[in-house]
């Protein structure tokens, strides 16, 4: 399921992926796994509101899922799932949708994003930290 154009025009919609464990076989450079940071409006969007992101990215064969939630006040809303291509890294991947194109990359440990909009203006900026799991 793709996230509906009425979520991207939500006032407060972020980007959020959700993942599993990190294993030690995905390496530093891997985009699978948990990240939490902040999502935040770039350029005149009176619509985009900053919000703090919690994003799960997770593989499914040749695609990648990217799974988003955003908190608001003390609540976890889930923003839906977007399949995704890997890129010529394999810490880089995009998620085509009806209004533009989201793009997450790693750099230095650290999830990086930008949603894209159909006119080329960009929307928003990510960053987030890897969430480590304990077992």
């Amino acid at each position: 399921m793709l996230w509906s154009r009425s979520a991207l025009r939500a006032p407060g919609f972020a980007v959020v992926v959700l993942a599993a464990p990190v294993s030690p076989m995905q390496g530093p450079a891997s985009i699978l796994g948990t990240w939490v940071g902040e999502s935040r409006c770039v350029g005149d969007h009176p619509s985009c509101h900053p919000e703090h992101v919690i994003y799960q990215v997770d593989s499914a064969g040749a695609a990648i899922v990217v799974r988003g939630a955003r908190t608001a006040g003390v609540d976890t809303v889930q923003m839906g799932s977007l399949e995704c291509r890997r890129q010529a890294s394999p810490a880089e991947v995009t998620c085509s949708i009806g209004s533009g194109v989201w793009r997450f990359w790693v750099a230095q440990d650290s999830l990086r994003g930008s949603l894209t909009l159909t006119d080329g203006s960009v929307m928003r900026a990510v960053v987030a930290g890897r969430r480590l799991t304990t077992r």
